[in-house]
């Protein structure tokens, strides 16, 4: 990829970044080492320059959030226009933000909640899965970094102009608006995460 029209401050940025995510994703992998996508995603950091850059033909690194109750009983997915199915909120990263600050607002951008709890500040979750052509150019691969969040009790949801809605879901019931591997894989986690949170106002 030419990186000649790319703000120097944003490759400065990202070389930055890289360190730490190299951390987070080994930290990881000590926890889930059945899973072979952080290899994959450290593999993709060494090799390019901007990690965020829609437009790389390659792909990008982006975000999500898994935004649970305070029960841990139901989960909220987003019903994605462009993709026409229920997922989890999450998107692109903005210039010198963080993906666990881009899974913030990008979950308060897709449901209308604006009070979260950090419940873990560590991967929650790592996805490698092929975005089609569209908008944002060819068909590409995004590196999904998931962030595990709470919201206040029944928070109301709204949906924002790239959703055709936002719901609470049961998570014994995800099966019935999802079929993801990845959404399935999140709601077992869910069951076996153990508590450490921190409070964070978008």
């Amino acid at each position: 990829m030419n990186q000649d029209n790319v703000d120097p401050r944003i490759l400065q940025y990202n070389e930055r970044l890289k360190n730490t995510l190299r951390d987070e994703l080994l930290n990881y992998k000590e926890r889930f080492p059945e899973e072979c996508e952080p290899d994959q995603v450290l593999e993709f950091i060494g090799n390019q320059l901007n990690l965020f850059g829609r437009d790389s033909q390659e792909g990008h690194i982006t975000c999500s959030a898994w935004v649970v109750d305070p029960q841990r009983s139901a989960a909220i997915l987003v019903r994605h226009r462009r993709l026409n199915k229920w997922v989890q909120p999450g998107g692109h990263i903005e210039p010198f933000e963080s993906p666990l600050s881009g899974a913030v607002r990008e979950a308060a951008e897709e449901t209308g909640i604006t009070d979260f709890v950090i419940l873990d500040e560590r991967l929650f979750d790592v996805s490698v899965h092929w975005f089609p052509e569209g908008k944002d150019g060819p068909a590409h691969f995004h590196y999904d970094l998931r962030y595990l969040l709470q919201a206040p009790v029944k928070a109301d949801l709204y949906a924002n102009n790239e959703t055709d809605g936002a719901a609470w879901i049961p998570l014994e019931q995800l099966q019935n608006y999802s079929g993801e591997e990845t959404v399935l894989k999140m709601a077992e986690k869910t069951w076996r995460w153990s508590p450490a949170g921190k409070h964070v106002r978008e």
